[in-house]
């Protein structure tokens, strides 16, 4: 009974940590953050950021601001981004306003987002961020 006992625990703990998961952490519009950031979940960003973030999944809210690089899976923007962005999917509302360049699978732009930089399409733009700190990001083989 008690390796049982050890078990149902062990398997409620795993449970709660998956769903934990689930729910986004939210940043609010009054934080500012200066650092790096990194989760595998969900983020909902309305604050300041300079840094660089990580994450699953990132909404930007439409008076947010991040200075810095973005790698996520999944990014949807309402506001402003200066840096380079890396996802798999990315989604420009009509207020958004991104300096930098944009390495995605899949990018959707509404009329009226502001964009100054490149859009890349990159099978695996995440992948491509391992081979960044090679010789290409210090300028010795761009390759093009």
């Amino acid at each position: 009974m008690l390796s049982k006992s050890k078990k149902t625990k062990a398997a409620e703990r795993d449970a709660a940590a998956a769903e934990s998961r689930k729910v986004p952490s939210i940043i609010g519009p009054d934080l500012r953050f200066v650092g790096d950031m990194n989760t595998p979940g969900e983020i909902q960003f309305d604050g300041t950021l300079e840094g660089e973030l990580r994450s699953g999944t990132l909404t930007i809210g439409e008076h947010a601001t991040i200075t810095g690089s973005i790698s996520v899976e999944t990014l949807h923007i309402r506001g402003a981004v200066i840096g380079t962005i890396r996802a798999r999917k990315v989604r420009l509302d009509s207020s958004a306003k991104v300096i930098g360049d944009i390495y995605h699978s899949d990018l959707s732009i509404e009329t009226g987002a502001y964009i100054e930089g490149r859009c890349i399409h990159a099978d695996n733009p995440l992948a491509e961020l391992e081979d960044a700190d090679g010789p290409q990001a210090n300028g010795a083989d761009d390759g093009e």
